[in-house]
């Protein structure tokens, strides 16, 4: 018989992560000035929770404040369960803690209702909420609350085991992260070997972004294990070695595994004194943590066997009651057997009613050995248990109630609950979780002969459909619409076939319309005036994405007036918005800009996330952006990209892919302009890489013309071809006009930049387009360029006339693009001086609008002009001014080689005398005390010396130099001092009390 050991073997001290400790104080002090994220990664058992109990202890000890939550695996489907826990671990744990967290009632009460209905919290003292939808307001709630934690001290919010995490708590963590203030720490652990795809791409965002630094916990080596067996035994000295080489063989240096195969060998020897003589040939050594905790088990008592049970079927984590309940016994037995849980180390109290296992591995270990049948009643009798209780469908419980009644095999209400978590997760924008959920309702409704599932498989579809799965969401759409047609649910199949047109429009246009005109007809059927709008409104767009405006125009104002008749207000919104994108797409930007502003307006208050979304992505591109610049802007560039970096957060906090897609490629067309290069091609790869993945073959074609628009822009002429490429094959799949008149006016455009270096190229223009939607007009004003290009004065004359009425609209802005095809049309007739008036009203204009990329060109265009007029003059400042443009720009292009590629392409725009900058000329790039700067660091003098000459401070004197060095591409303050000696800096050229002229004024770039 196996003799009875009761020595706790749990290591007393922490061993062999001396280095990892010595980073996080560094990394702890390092947050002190800048907000700082640490991931303590590893495999199950590696000791990251006791590296962090270890950790949190020194912070406190050195009067730092530390919150912690933990994630269970039940937690995967369960939104915002780790912040639930962090409010809770506020709120119980710190003094004065109820007060804290009580000003965030009515942004975070919808999360943790049973906080908030606590004693001691006044709802009047709770500080207004955000007033947009659910999610902003949870995850603004959550940024405050850790701003306020982190005000008066160095504070640390821990998150143990993210690896569990539901992607609700992830986007709040990664929300908390970027706005982390001097003094927050952030930790959180995670297992190495798991973790979910909402996950990894936190992860990956955090990485991304720069906010992450990584402690990768490995295995112990034989020293250490070592070490860990003298603590666990108190000898202070080296353990057996056949025992030491045993251990550590059978653990492979995991400290988890290491304490269970001891203790274990312990007990089969009989205690610690017994080890030494222990003859291991006779003791049957475990291996795995199983059989170590079936050893554990066997001693219990009968009762603790049968709550241990229960527990274990619970989850990793269960409350006091809820096992007293189940459990049948009174509060004084129950106590009992938990401790003899605790001291068998098998659970450890966590905090008030609430008891967890001493790990993950445990507590499977035991569910393990149950039968399925033991397992199945006693998931049965928890799911009863907890529906009996009062608010059963509050948060969290739902989800409890649909994993224990799907254990159960308890079918009817296994669907039930599952398909309320399901909804509940998309209704928080959880669509991974509500697809695990949803996937169980699907099974349960089947395996209970369930006939009304058309809404679940619908549901399951939406799921699908966010997270980018396209074959499985038209399979769920296309079950709803048989069921919901075999059991007459007419209003259940109308959605369906929606929800599908909807589908099918990110692939094929053709193949979303007749599902489009079937909701459309069977709308009109059933006398529903908000379907009929719906059907409307999705008829309507896909007539817009096909080029029919007026059609599509007709469509929408009739769904608006459906919608204002019954008084729906969403309705009304999301009606605004789709007209919004077909005014847009029939270059009506005045209209367009109008819908879209009244649209995120109402959104914005009725907490349509969606909708939101698309509508803050889409109306950026009524600025003057590579696709529109044929127009007047009805926005500035600036406000276009504001309006797109909200709607672009706003799609990845929706985890919704095909909208980050769409608003990662419109954000790289209002960027680019700007020569904001870096951030444009980053934001258009992107969207090609998710498009792709997804397959939403509409948003990848836009990525791709995105990514050509900007290396055209770039001058990266072969790159910018071979991606436009791509572009037309997934034309051909799309059948959509707009798209294709967009990719043939970029490879116009790109086959134009390379003529630059090859005049021998000549392309035969198509006279006979008309100036009709976005993709013809686009194509219409690269075909003038062509036209002009080819000497063809009177086909771009042609082309001119079409396009310049819209270029006069009521906005009362400059179209780029038109004037300056105007102004080069003029040029090339002879007539300089209005060539060069408008020239100079398109510059003034592209510096207002912000367009950097159009700027130069036409600095380079008016310098051609006023060098054939014979105002050299006029023209070298020109020249100047698209110089200093090119090189301000190419210090914000990523890549060395393509930033070399365009300084040298973009100096074949002026004429060759203008190419190369003088001496002389570059001293008029300078300001006055630039110059003055030259002189005297020519003159020998140090910044400091400079300082007191010119009575300035030491930073503004190194600011000059730089600016000096910068302007003039010199690398070294030598090349500076020669530079003011060759020409004449050094001489006394009389300026009062400089010694200097002034030099000739131009304007800044």
């Amino acid at each position: 018989m196996t003799s009875q050991f009761s020595h706790p073997v749990v290591c007393p001290v922490l061993v062999g992560r001396e280095k990892a400790l010595e980073d996080l104080g560094r990394l702890a002090n390092e947050a002190v000035e800048r907000g700082q994220v640490v991931l303590i990664s590893g495999e199950a058992g590696i000791g990251k929770t006791r590296l962090v109990r270890e950790f949190l202890g020194t912070l406190r000890d050195t009067g730092s404040d530390t919150w912690q939550a933990r994630f269970y695996e039940q937690d995967t489907s369960s939104p915002y369960s780790g912040m639930r826990r962090l409010l809770a671990d506020v709120a119980e744990k710190t003094p004065d803690g109820r007060a804290l967290i009580a000003p965030f009632a009515a942004a975070l009460g919808g999360i943790a209702p049973e906080l908030f209905d606590m004693p001691g919290f006044d709802a009047a003292t709770a500080l207004p909420a955000v007033p947009e939808s659910e999610e902003r307001r949870v995850l603004d709630g959550l940024r405050r609350l850790s701003k306020a934690l982190c005000s008066t001290n160095r504070a640390v919010l821990a998150f143990e085991d993210v690896h569990w995490a539901d992607s609700a708590s992830l986007a709040a963590i990664l929300e908390i992260a970027r706005d982390a203030t001097p003094g927050c720490f952030i930790v959180l652990t995670s297992r190495s070997d798991e973790g979910s795809v909402a996950l990894t791409a936190t992860l990956a965002e955090l990485e991304r972004e720069r906010l992450v630094s990584e402690v990768r916990l490995n295995r112990l080596g034989l020293a250490d294990v070592d070490k860990m067996l003298a603590a666990i035994l108190s000898s202070g000295r080296a353990s057996r070695a056949d025992v030491l080489h045993l251990i550590n063989r059978l653990s492979d240096g995991n400290p988890f595994f290491v304490e269970e195969v001891t203790r274990s060998l312990l007990e089969r020897a009989g205690g610690i004194e017994q080890l030494d003589s222990a003859r291991l040939t006779d003791i049957e050594v475990p291996r795995g943590v199983n059989d170590a905790v079936r050893r554990r088990t066997e001693g219990l008592s009968a009762s603790a066997s049968e709550v241990l049970s229960l527990a274990a079927v619970a989850g990793v984590r269960f409350d006091f009651p809820l096992l007293s309940e189940l459990a049948g016994q009174d509060d004084a037995d129950l106590l009992r057997v938990m401790k003899e849980l605790i001291s068998a180390q098998l659970v450890v109290e966590e905090g008030g009613d609430t008891f967890v296992f001493r790990h993950a591995l445990t507590r499977e270990a035991i569910r393990s050995q149950l039968l399925q049948r033991e397992r199945r009643a006693l998931s049965k009798k928890i799911a009863l248990a907890l529906e009996g209780r009062d608010g059963s469908t509050r948060a969290g419980n739902v989800e409890d109630l649909a994993w224990h009644f799907y254990e159960a095999g308890e079918w009817a209400p296994a669907l039930k609950y599952c398909r309320a978590a399901g909804e509940r997760a998309l209704a928080l924008y959880a669509p991974v979780e509500a697809l695990s959920h949803l996937t169980r309702a699907v099974d349960a409704g089947e395996r209970a002969a369930e006939g009304a599932m058309a809404d679940v498989y619908r549901l399951r579809g939406s799921a699908n459909e966010a997270i980018g799965n396209f074959d499985a969401a038209r399979a769920d759409y296309e079950r709803a619409i048989a069921l919901a047609e075999a059991n007459g649910e007419g209003k259940g199949r109308w959605q369906a076939l929606i929800d599908l047109g909807l589908l099918w429009a990110s692939r094929d246009y053709t193949r979303s319309e007749p599902y489009y005109r079937a909701a459309l007809t069977l709308a009109r059927e059933l006398g529903d005036p908000e379907a009929l709008g719906h059907s409307l409104n999705r008829l309507g767009n896909l007539y817009s994405n096909q080029g029919d405006f007026a059609s599509a125009r007709a469509m929408s104002e009739e769904a608006l007036a459906t919608f204002r008749g019954t008084g729906d207000e969403l309705g009304v919104a999301q009606t605004l918005d789709l007209l919004g994108m077909t005014c847009l797409q029939g270059m009506q930007f005045s209209p367009a800009v109008s819908y879209y502003r009244e649209a995120i307006e109402v959104l914005e208050r009725l907490g349509d996330k969606r909708t939101l979304a698309s509508a803050l992505s889409s109306i950026q591109v009524c600025a003057s952006t590579y696709q529109t610049s044929m127009l007047p802007p009805g926005i500035s560039l600036a406000e276009g990209s504001q309006y797109g970096e909200r709607g672009l957060a706003l799609s990845r906090q929706l985890g919704w892919r095909a909208a980050e897609a769409y608003a990662s490629w419109q954000l790289a067309f209002c960027l680019g302009p700007q020569g904001e290069y870096a951030r444009a091609l980053q934001h258009a790869r992107e969207a090609e890489r998710i498009a792709r993945e997804i397959g939403h073959t509409q948003w990848e074609l836009g990525a791709l013309c995105a990514l050509g628009a900007i290396l055209i822009d770039l001058l990266a002429v072969e790159e910018a071809e071979e991606c436009l490429r791509r572009a037309e094959v997934l034309c051909r799949d799309m059948r959509s006009s707009p798209w294709a008149g967009q990719v043939d006016a970029l490879l116009i455009d790109a086959r134009l930049a390379r003529q630059m270096n090859r005049p021998e190229l000549v392309i035969d223009p198509s006279p006979d387009l008309e100036a009709g939607g976005f993709g013809a007009r686009v194509l219409l004003a690269s075909r003038g360029d062509l036209a002009l290009a080819n000497g063809d004065l009177e086909l771009a004359s042609s082309i001119l006339e079409r396009l310049e009425p819209a270029a006069t609209d009521t906005y009362g802005g400059v179209a780029l693009r038109v004037t300056r095809l105007r102004a080069r049309l003029l040029a090339a007739r002879g007539d300089l001086e209005g060539a060069a008036t408008a020239l100079r009203h398109a510059e003034e204009a592209a510096r207002d609008q912000g367009n950097a990329s159009y700027r130069w060109r036409l600095c380079a265009d008016l310098a051609s002009v006023l060098l054939q007029a014979g105002d050299r003059r006029g023209a070298r400042v020109a020249a100047l001014d698209a110089h200093d443009v090119v090189d301000s720009l190419a210090r914000a292009i990523p890549e060395s080689d393509m930033a070399s590629n365009f300084i040298a392409r973009a100096a074949t725009h002026l004429p060759a005398v203008l190419r190369s900058r003088t001496g002389r000329e570059r001293r008029d790039v300078l300001t006055a005390r630039e110059v003055e700067t030259a002189r005297l660091i020519a003159g020998g003098l140090t910044n400091r010396e400079i300082a007191g000459r010119l009575v300035l401070s030491v930073r503004t004197v190194e600011s000059h130099v730089a600016n000096a060095m910068a302007k003039l591409g010199f690398t070294s303050r030598a090349q500076l001092a020669a530079w003011a000696a060759e020409y004449g800096l050094l001489d006394n050229e009389a300026g009062p009390g400089t010694g200097i002229s002034v030099p000739h004024a131009r304007k800044t770039p």
